[in-house]
């Protein structure tokens, strides 16, 4: 390709011995052509060879990713939502289905949508995090509601960024509702307790 990969030097030993003629040249060149053709086939090998193993790399991380998603939603203690910024559902696990109340196929076939999820007071809190994942790819914590089939509420605290190289958005979703629920039992209880007191 026109450029110079080393210098190839022909000599005579002997000062008796005749000049360079062109068959000399000849095997010069060939001898240069044949290096050159050689040292381009080791660098391209070693290129090769290189994105290789890159890419085997990355295969084995994307499998080890993958395996540990795929057991995080099958465990079972926090519900897994892949959408779009549309609010496409995209794939749920099976904490999703039980805590709503939906199969799995009514949600990631556009059967439900995520705003059909969401209480209208809580819209606000979504269009932010729609923002927020559009600009920087990750969106804060957040607490909501999400509507489960039989029209009950349900409290959720809800993390979600985008995956990489993707117009997916991982989102995990934690029911709150046991928790709510404490909290407000241990409100009645001070509430009575200062009634008690008075």
């Amino acid at each position: 390709n026109g450029k110079a990969l080393g210098l190839l030097t022909l000599a005579r030993y002997r000062p008796s011995a005749p000049s360079f003629n062109e068959y000399d040249r000849d095997l010069a060149q060939n001898l240069a052509d044949h290096a050159s053709l050689a040292i381009a086939n080791a660098r391209l090998y070693a290129a090769e060879r290189s994105a290789r193993l890159a890419a085997e790399e990355a295969s084995r991380s994307l499998r080890v990713s993958e395996a540990r998603f795929r057991h995080l939603s099958a465990v079972g203690v926090i519900g897994v939502v892949v959408g779009r910024l549309d609010a496409t559902i995209v794939d749920v696990n099976p904490y999703i289905e039980k805590m709503l109340g939906y199969a799995r196929a009514e949600l990631v076939g556009g059967e439900v949508r995520w705003q059909a999820l969401t209480p209208p007071e809580w819209e606000q809190v979504d269009a932010l995090a729609r923002d927020q994942l559009a600009i920087t790819g990750t969106a804060k914590l957040r607490e909501k509601e999400l509507i489960r089939r039989d029209g009950r509420r349900v409290a959720v605290l809800i993390g979600s960024a985008m995956l990489d190289n993707s117009r997916d958005i991982l989102s995990f979703v934690l029911d709150l509702s046991e928790r709510k629920h404490a909290e407000a039992m241990v409100a009645r209880l001070e509430a009575e307790r200062a009634i008690d007191s008075r």
